[in-house]
């Protein structure tokens, strides 16, 4: 994700044992942050139902320590615009890395909803159904909180599954 913040990903890499994004991050926001988006839709446009799935088990790992920021994106028909990704909802855990990849089981159930969506949106609480999974558009890796500008990193992931004891994906 490349912003008016001038961070930007500088590499990209899918290998057969997973995939790696490069990235620096730069002034020019508060907040400075650079990531991937996995699309979850599959190739008719569908949306990612997750209802039936209870936890997302990804193994990442980073080169320099930091931690990141994942997100599940999430068409809501009530507010969400077919060509405003930032009407979509933002679910999000923080996660913690190391420099080897780790394997973290994250419940569905830990993922929130961010502050600024609603700032952004003009939205409150009472604008909004309950949380419903059934519309996944996607899955968003930034740069965490802690991470520094000028400094490049590398973010390894060699595995991601949506599961419940019964299925997985």
């Amino acid at each position: 994700i490349n912003s008016a913040g001038n961070s930007e990903v500088l590499s990209t890499n899918q290998y057969s044992s997973g995939l790696q994004f490069s990235y620096i991050l730069r002034p020019g926001f508060q907040f400075p942050y650079a990531g991937i988006v996995i699309p979850l839709k599959d190739s008719n446009g569908n949306f990612l139902d997750c209802t039936r799935f209870d936890r997302l088990n990804i193994s990442i790992g980073s080169k320099r320590l930091f931690d990141c920021k994942l997100y599940l994106k999430v068409f809501d028909p009530a507010v969400s615009e077919a060509n405003n990704p930032l009407s979509e909802r933002y679910f999000k855990k923080d996660l913690i890395l190391d420099t080897a990849p780790v394997t973290v089981s994250i419940p569905l159930k830990e993922f929130t909803e961010t502050e600024w969506w609603y700032q952004k949106n003009n939205l409150t609480l009472k604008d909004v159904a309950p949380t419903d999974l059934s519309k996944v558009t996607s899955l968003q890796i930034e740069s965490g909180s802690t991470a520094q500008t000028g400094v490049i990193d590398t973010i390894t992931i060699s595995q991601i599954t949506i599961r419940n004891k019964l299925f997985y994906i």
